[in-house]
């Protein structure tokens, strides 16, 4: 079974930064690992793995609740070699972004 990296983009959100403005997230990047004999495997292995992740269902969650539609998409994904694999993988983060003021019209 081979290890493969995927930088994934979660967009359509709606997080408050929380710095004192009305600035929101509308989208974040993570980079996760999974295993399988084939990208597409490996993939539906982590999307199980995220939806079982608190920190990632509950921001799903609450966009949908609040009418929005999240998106997942793999925007790379690279095989991990064998003795890289074996090494420890740290706890992958979320990687937030505003709303370019071009978006907002």
């Amino acid at each position: 079974m081979k290890t493969f990296q995927f930088l994934l983009h979660v967009s359509g959100i709606a997080i408050e930064f929380g710095d004192g403005d009305d600035s929101k997230a509308i989208g974040f990047y993570t980079a996760r690992r999974a295993k399988g004999a084939t990208p597409e495997l490996a993939f539906k292995a982590l999307r199980s793995a995220l939806e079982a992740d608190p920190k990632v269902s509950e921001i799903m969650d609450s966009a949908r609740a609040s009418g929005l539609t999240p998106r997942l998409e793999v925007d790379e994904v690279h095989p991990v070699p064998w003795w890289r694999a074996l090494l420890p993988w740290r706890d992958p983060g979320l990687a937030f972004y505003p709303a370019d003021d071009d978006e907002l019209g």
